[in-house]
């Protein structure tokens, strides 16, 4: 089983503390797609969650700052060494639990307690995702810690007195809204206030606004009295207010979290050098293209672009100079093609485009995209010379659409016009 590399994370700036909740569904992707190192790093720098990577052995490979802080320890000491120092693994990789991540790919949400530098018990909020090598085999764990003493000091406060309760909600970061059975808000605490921009008398006494369920954690989207909108994490439980059941409804800022997911989910569905979509963003699109395409009754053509020459490029101009082309070539294809069709760059020199409305054998597209290139051959002083091989196939609404073979069939049909070119170029 190979280790895992070691990666440098940084101290995580000021900001939000994103909900395990949220980050579980960051790590579980991030244990499930591959993304460069340094982006991956730049995602975790903005976390206050502890992360924790573990080997197979359950060595520690990784840790983030955050996790150092939270367990009061140097890199040093926790790197390449048993996770035991800091969990109880009999209690928290026993038999069920590990089976469930081995079967489930994760676990989530688990109220554990980790072991600081003197032996106290820091409570957390724990997930954990299976990482996997490219075969499927489970080769490490990515866990994922939130510290959640202060939410345990409230529960109890909570569970005590009245009176406890409006003293720490009001110095608690997170909106607090007591709302009772008809939907009503009952009490809000100065977060709440700060969340939404509104005065306290502007959010008691109305319809809370939000639908609730006792024991759910939803994201809802929050509209700021400036007209700014941003998303909160919202959980709720039951409890009493003025000897009436009413829901505790806590509202946590997770605006910044939720962009930064967003990012995450471009990076793995994105071409880093060109910004067009990679093959794993092109199929999703494609899906959903081809609901549409059923939907309307609308043909659909699919081309297979080979750019041509890349290897003399390369070696004879330098990778800079590759680069540029596959930044030319994406260029030109942004401004033929609509903004409705898919682009994408599958491999070093290949690209796929998905058109609607486009039936027959994509002549008119093909015809489009060659005398654009030609156009931009034409400049002056260029370095070298935009070509490309492309083959197109059309798929009728209503035939069964198999992604895969009709790229595999543009493939074939874009193979068949390189050979032609070689062969009369052989001739002349």
């Amino acid at each position: 089983m190979r280790a895992l590399k070691e990666m440098t994370i940084e101290p995580s700036p000021q900001g939000a503390v994103p909900s395990a909740e949220l980050i579980d569904a960051i790590v579980h992707q991030l244990a499930q797609t591959m993304v460069s190192r340094d982006a991956l790093e730049r995602i975790l720098e903005t976390m206050l969650n502890a992360i924790v990577v573990i080997d197979g052995q359950s060595m520690i490979q990784s840790v983030n700052q955050s996790a150092c802080d939270l367990l009061g320890r140097e890199r040093s000491e926790l790197m390449g060494h048993p996770f035991s120092l800091i969990a109880d693994e009999e209690t928290l990789w026993g038999k069920s639990c590990w089976e469930e991540v081995r079967r489930q790919g994760s676990v989530r949400n688990l109220e554990i307690n980790w072991r600081g530098r003197e032996g106290e018990a820091i409570a957390v909020l724990f997930s954990a995702s299976l990482i996997c090598d490219r075969e499927g085999v489970g080769e490490g764990v990515v866990c994922a810690a939130q510290d959640i003493r202060e939410h345990l000091r409230l529960r109890h406060a909570l569970r005590s007195s009245q009176e406890s309760f409006q003293a720490i909600v009001d110095k608690s970061a997170d909106g607090i809204f007591i709302v009772d059975q008809d939907g009503v808000s009952r009490f809000v605490n100065p977060a709440a206030e700060l969340l939404l921009n509104r005065r306290r008398d502007e959010l008691l006494g109305i319809p809370f606004g939000f639908p609730v369920v006792n024991g759910n954690i939803t994201e809802v989207d929050v509209v700021r009295r400036n007209g700014e909108f941003g998303v909160a994490e919202m959980r709720s439980v039951w409890t009493e207010w003025e000897e009436r059941p009413a829901l505790l409804v806590s509202l946590r800022d997770v605006t910044e979290t939720v962009r930064l997911r967003e990012e995450l989910r471009l990076l793995t569905l994105v071409d880093e050098l060109t910004g067009l979509h990679n093959r794993r963003g092109f199929l999703l699109l494609a899906q959903q293209a081809r609901q549409v395409m059923e939907r309307s009754n609308l043909p659909m053509t699919l081309m297979f672009i080979d750019m041509d020459g890349m290897k003399a490029i390369n070696d004879g101009l330098g990778h800079q100079y590759g680069d540029q082309a596959l930044l030319e070539l994406s260029a030109i294809l942004k401004s033929v093609f609509r903004k409705s069709d898919i682009l994408a760059r599958i491999g070093g020199d290949e690209f796929l485009v998905l058109s609607c409305e486009h039936g027959s054998d994509g002549g008119i597209l093909r015809r489009r995209l060659l005398q654009e290139i030609d156009r931009h051959n034409n400049a002056p002083h260029r370095p070298f010379q935009l070509s490309v091989s492309l083959g197109a196939v059309s798929a009728s609404p209503l035939e069964p659409l198999d992604l895969e073979k009709l790229i595999a069939a543009a493939d074939q049909a874009m193979y068949e016009v390189k050979r032609k070119k070689k062969s009369e170029a052989t001739l002349r």
